[in-house]
């Protein structure tokens, strides 16, 4: 499956929404699992796009699989 290649300027920009995001999913998660209720918010696809915003940059981009 190919990815999409943002710049440097272009993951750092996102890279704040996205773990802005990942901690809303957590803590609704985390609410929803106190309580027993069955609810999947998407917690380890926010892992992993904020991971894949991280890095790595090869030839001054980032490569988003």
């Amino acid at each position: 499956m190919p990815g999409i290649v943002l710049t440097v300027a272009q993951a750092a920009e996102l890279l704040p929404l996205a773990s802005q995001q990942l901690g809303r999913a957590q803590i609704q998660q985390d609410a929803a699992d106190q309580k027993g209720i069955p609810e999947r918010w998407d917690v380890q696809e926010w892992q992993e796009i904020v991971m894949a915003l991280q890095g790595p940059v090869v030839h001054g981009v980032v490569y988003v699989s």
